[in-house]
Order: C-alpha cells, then sequence, then structure tokens
C-alpha cells in the first residue's frame, strides 16, 4: 500500500488575508488562504494558499501566552529575502506580517524572526459564507 495515499492530516482551520496595508498604509493587493492542519501524530502545519503561487508548507510553529506563530522566509529574486510570520491568537484571528529587512534567531524547534521593516501587513480572518466559495481576499486583489 502506497503510504501517501492514507490521510496524514486533518484541517482545523481555514483563514483568508483580509484589509491588507503596504508600509506606508496604502491598500494592498494579497490574496491567500490559510488552511490550519493537524497531523496524526499531533504536529500542527499551516499551508498558505495564493491563486498563481506554489503552495507553502509551514511547518515552524511556536506557542506564546497570546496563540501561535509560524514563520517561513521567502526568497523574492532581485528583491532579496522576505519574512512571513503568521500570528493567530487564541480566538482564531490574528495577522499576517511580511517584512523585507528582519533578523533571525535559531531555536531549539526551529527559528524566529524579528521584522525590522514590514512591507505587508493584513488581518487574518474566518471567511463568512458568502466568500468561502469564491477564494477572494479582503481586498479582491491577486498575488
Amino acid at each position: 500500500m502506497n503510504p501517501y495515499s492514507e490521510p496524514v492530516a486533518q484541517q482545523t482551520l481555514e483563514l483568508r488575508a483580509e484589509g491588507c496595508r503596504d508600509a506606508i498604509g496604502k491598500p494592498a493587493s494579497y490574496s491567500a488562504r490559510l488552511a490550519f492542519v493537524q497531523q496524526l501524530n499531533g504536529a500542527e502545519l499551516l499551508i498558505e494558499r495564493r491563486d498563481g503561487f506554489d503552495s507553502v508548507v509551514i511547518d515552524n510553529v511556536h506557542s506564546t501566552e497570546q496563540g501561535r506563530t509560524f514563520v517561513y522566509l521567502s526568497d523574492a529574486g532581485s528583491r532579496g529575502k522576505l519574512a512571513h510570520r503568521f500570528e493567530l491568537g487564541r480566538d482564531n484571528v490574528g495577522k499576517l506580517e511580511v517584512a523585507n529587512q528582519f533578523s533571525v534567531t535559531d531555536m531549539a524547534n526551529g527559528f524566529s524572526v524579528k521584522l525590522d521593516h514590514v512591507v505587508l501587513r493584513c488581518e487574518l480572518r474566518v471567511p463568512s459564507p458568502a466568500r468561502a466559495d469564491t477564494g477572494a481576499g479582503g481586498d479582491g486583489g491577486g498575488g
């Protein structure tokens, strides 16, 4: 039997990035669907899905008193590297911040980032039923 044919995770929550703003506070186009999944071994993952981009699976997660924080680094080509930080509160709402200037701290189970220059901020919310079927972000823009 192929081990990949068995379910290995269960989705526990879906959020959307909404109300995105750039570094100077102007509305920014960023449409993302976020699926929080729990693996059979109990580990939690975040999957970021954006139209026109590969999905990103994030397993770098840290628990805090306020909730959970997921972080990954991406390479924006000639624009350099970006740090993506998703903070999810215990009430299942949160925020996404993307920075082009940051510092990384290694930890026993991954790494954390200190964001020095945030170029994008979005609210993370449970999609309303009317929006859930469209895949549209809070501002209707694409990647």
